[in-house]
């Protein structure tokens, strides 16, 4: 390194041990910017020790260059932290991950976040609501905070009943569904968390598979079969199977839903389908804008 590099290297060291947090941020306005940015930014986690601007400067080091900005070594990175970051022409982004020396330190391997205003590892976030990984990451990459996401997460607790007939008598497969109903929970949007049970996924589930399973077996002349050889045929498809499979537990699960109680898994199938399938559009993305009205001639 040279002489002048040396110098300069020491010239930020020394201004943070001697000047103090107003007169090193006004002396360093881009880091100061970045640095404001990290903690305003909803949806991403945050290692504990760069909330103070002297360590995030210790570890980064000054912006190189007027127009750099810090940007994730990898994109799919959700949260700040060494390691994790450089200073990048926006124009000419890393197109590689290549995790630094840095990114090995066991303090920087910890994605953070904020949760009821403590400093919690994604990880242990997960771990606790019992939910995947990236089902957390990916709430938080919607723009939801960690604590929406417990809350919400709370919210699902609360609606499920372990003991449902409807669900799956084996014990691997009902937590199975329980865990993607956790996950699928988080997507919806709150004014819909009360009517976004266990039920009516299960319902929004299986219904279709009723109407495909019949609407097969119509096409191969199996629904209502006329003679023993078809009956066998029906019984041994696997669309026959499912029907069998699902019915009961289908009803049930529908006679829940006070919207979908009176309907016929029978006669009212394709619109008792269409409906549960457009709910659970709605309850994901919220209600259709409506179209906007033409102008009078």
């Amino acid at each position: 390194m040279s002489q002048s590099a040396d110098i300069a290297v020491s010239s930020w060291e020394d201004d943070i041990e001697r000047l103090s947090l107003p007169d090193l941020m006004r002396k360093y306005p881009i880091e100061a910017g970045a640095h404001r940015g990290m903690l305003f930014h909803r949806g991403r986690g945050l290692n504990p020790s760069w909330r103070e601007f002297k360590r995030f400067l210790a570890d980064m080091g000054p912006c190189p260059q007027v127009g750099h900005v810090l940007t994730f070594y990898d994109p799919n990175e959700i949260s700040y932290g060494p390691g994790r970051v450089c200073w990048c022409d926006p124009a000419k982004p890393p197109k590689k991950f290549v995790p630094p020396a840095d990114a090995l330190r066991p303090d920087a391997m910890a994605q953070w976040t904020t949760v009821q205003g403590r400093q919690v590892a994604h990880t242990d976030v997960a771990k606790v609501l019992q939910i995947p990984m990236a089902t957390f990451s990916s709430a938080l990459n919607e723009g939801r905070t960690a604590d929406e996401v417990v809350h919400q997460s709370t919210a699902a607790d609360e609606l499920i009943n372990a003991n449902a007939s409807w669900l799956p008598p084996d014990a691997e497969r009902r937590s199975g569904f329980l865990q993607a109903y956790k996950a699928w929970h988080l997507r919806i949007r709150p004014a819909y968390s009360r009517a976004a049970t266990p039920a009516f996924l299960f319902a929004y589930i299986a219904v279709p598979v009723l109407r495909d399973s019949r609407k097969l077996l119509t096409e191969l002349g199996l629904w209502e079969p006329l003679s023993l050889k078809d009956t066998k045929a029906r019984d041994a498809h696997p669309a026959w199977k499912r029907w069998c499979e699902f019915l009961p537990r289908a009803q049930t699960a529908v006679n829940e839903i006070d919207a979908y109680r009176s309907y016929s898994l029978f006669t009212e199938l394709e619109d008792l389908a269409d409906r549960i399938t457009k709910a659970e559009l709605r309850f994901r993305h919220g209600p259709k804008s409506p179209k906007p009205q033409r102008a009078a001639a």
